[in-house]
């Protein structure tokens, strides 16, 4: 078990690596990482991922083990719980799953997940999300925009 790191999150790590390691043999190759992390949720940007192969691939193999990839993600995990913790509790408001929800709406969903957030700050993020017409958010750009702040 990873420290810190919830049973289910290491458990979805197993699955995405084995998804992209199909022939078994414990490795994926490094350009296999940005595909996997998307996998799971996490869309790292092209600059986090060359820093990310640099440091799982510095002998310039090509290939990272299970183990490696572990470690990685085992640093980005408490993002990758929020993420899924977020796409889950915007999917509950998205009812005709047209991928936004109103600011009432999210709202309610930074009220519910993550760290507890002062009134001042939900609305500074709101101000700051409003990206879709009639004041809505499209949530899966405010989850990537959460996950690199």
């Amino acid at each position: 078990m990873v420290e810190g790191v919830k049973p289910e999150t290491v458990a979805m790590f197993k699955d995405a690596f084995a998804m992209f390691d199909r022939d078994g043999e414990g490795f994926i190759l490094t350009r296999e990482l940005g595909p996997i992390m998307r996998s799971m949720g996490y869309a790292p940007t092209e600059a986090e991922l060359a820093d990310m192969i640099n440091e799982v691939d510095s002998d310039g193999e090509g290939i990272v083990y299970y183990e490696t990839f572990q470690m990685l993600m085992s640093r980005h995990a408490k993002t990758l719980e929020t993420v899924k913790e977020l796409m889950e509790a915007f999917l509950v408001y998205d009812r005709e799953k047209k991928g936004i929800v109103s600011c009432s709406d999210l709202r309610q969903v930074l009220q519910q997940v993550g760290e507890k957030l002062s009134s001042e700050e939900v609305d500074e993020i709101i101000n700051s999300a409003e990206n879709a017409p009639g004041g809505h958010i499209y949530y899966e750009e405010f989850i990537n925009l959460m996950a690199h702040s």
